[in-house]
């Protein structure tokens, strides 16, 4: 909600999952974010896949526009299918507690300038904002509109204990597992779950760096005034994460800042 067309391949981490899913009578498909956090691993929300039957699970890897027959390609594009997912071990659907999942890549991502790792958060964002992206919604009530093309808004950093007063005036809570950003007319909407909750740093040749600071969880509703948006914290699932890819590297310099 509130997002910006980004430039193409701007966020080179960002990734498109569609993924499969099967009931008693038919097929049905959702689409989530994710991001690269290694050649052949990736990041995402564990409630995207969470499902009594997922049939397949494909990444699309350095596209802008989602639909290439309809839009100019970036000539980056990769799609490559997912073999494996972990889903962690503490994830609680009914909370949304340790809402996090690492997919495994049938193959290893090809990196260039524009198709790359993003790094993650070594500790708690000092910031008082930060930056969202994904292919989700930009309509909350009615006929919900998706957009072809990466979006990307800025969105508030909001303090654990404000955060925490907000949601228990509609009944839910949180945990020290959890980052709060958003709930004015800027946030995450349907679509974007799994994609990066990002803050910008400076590298050492004054470039503007990313750190992945949160994974896109839940929320009620989109862009609610006083309700933030919440988001899985990776400094603090650091550990786990690093279990299961087993240590990452990333390529710290985005070569474009967001608008």
């Amino acid at each position: 909600m509130g997002g910006a067309s980004t430039k193409p391949n701007q966020f080179p981490w960002m990734v498109e999952l569609l993924v499969v899913i099967a009931d008693a009578f038919k097929q049905s498909k959702v689409n989530c974010g994710a991001t690269l956090i290694k050649k052949q691993y990736l990041l995402t929300a564990a409630h995207c896949i969470y499902y009594r039957k997922v049939v397949s699970i494909t990444a699309f890897v350095g596209y802008h526009y989602l639909d290439v027959n309809k839009f100019n390609p970036t000539g980056y594009e990769q799609v490559i299918p997912v073999s494996q997912a972990f889903i962690h071990d503490d994830f609680d659907i009914t909370t949304m507690q340790h809402d996090l999942a690492i997919l495994e890549l049938a193959k290893p991502v090809r990196f260039t300038d524009q198709v790359h790792t993003v790094c993650l958060a070594q500790k708690d964002s000092e910031l008082t904002d930060a930056v969202v992206a994904g292919w989700g919604t930009t309509e909350v009530y009615g006929t919900k509109f998706y957009p072809q093309l990466l979006l990307s808004t800025k969105v508030p950093l909001v303090k654990l204990n404000q955060c925490r007063r907000a949601l228990k005036e509609i009944g839910r809570f949180i945990t020290d597992q959890s980052i709060c950003a958003g709930g004015s007319t800027s946030d995450a909407c349907a679509g974007d779950s799994g994609g990066p909750l990002m803050a910008s740093v400076n590298s050492t040749d004054s470039r503007v760096r990313f750190d992945q600071i949160g994974v896109v969880s839940w929320g009620m509703g989109c862009a609610q005034d006083g309700i933030p948006g919440i988001y899985a914290s990776v400094r603090y699932h650091l550990p786990w994460i690093q279990q299961v890819t087993r240590k990452d590297t990333c390529r710290p310099v985005s070569p474009n800042s967001p608008n």
